[in-house]
């Protein structure tokens, strides 16, 4: 970093070496704020070195405030960001490993054969049929339409024959348990 100070006739000027050492205030990332003198290397000329080890955004301000600085910051790439040159043995031997190329031609790159492809199938259809037999299933266990009703009268059958009173009082008083309740409405 480096600052030219000038007085009105293009000269340096005194004010500045009569109020002490000039200094910044830097910010660096990830630290406490710390000054650093300006050294003069030339007369109306002030450098200072600004140690900048680690990546990220340097904060540069006067340290003084009798002495006008403009802000300065200046941002330092991280190593990784920074391009880098290819390591061609490195990915050649990630390509052997892996059935890969290096550098393919056109007709390589269009090639299909021996690619794995992906197919999606809806599921949906599946899930609609299986909704719709559970959906009739249950209608015809609430209707009654299973063997379980009938299951005392065939013991009637059985002991008393076919077509017989007590077969026919069975499934009477089954009939009856199905019909639907009367129901009294009384409105005031």
């Amino acid at each position: 970093m480096y600052y030219d100070v000038l007085g009105d006739a293009g000269q340096p000027t005194a004010a500045l070496r009569a109020s002490g050492p000039p200094h910044i205030l830097v910010t660096a990332p990830g630290e406490a704020s710390r000054t650093i003198p300006l050294e003069e290397t030339s007369p109306g000329h002030y450098e200072a070195h600004i140690p900048a080890g680690q990546g990220g955004l340097y904060r540069i301000v006067s340290g003084s405030s009798e002495l006008i600085l403009p802000e300065a910051g200046f941002y330092r790439e991280a190593e990784e960001m920074k391009p880098q040159a290819v390591n061609t043995a490195l990915l050649s031997e990630i390509s052997r490993v892996t059935g890969g190329r290096i550098h393919p031609s056109m007709d390589q790159l269009l090639n299909d054969r021996g690619s794995l492809v992906r197919e999606r199938k809806a599921l949906w259809p599946y899930w609609l049929i299986l909704a719709l037999v559970l959906n009739l299933l249950e209608v015809a266990l609430r209707k009654g339409f299973s063997s379980a009703q009938y299951r005392g009268c065939g013991n009637v059958r059985r002991f008393h024959g076919a077509g017989s009173q007590h077969e026919k009082a069975c499934l009477k008083s089954r009939c009856a348990n199905l019909a639907p309740a009367a129901v009294s409405l009384t409105f005031r």
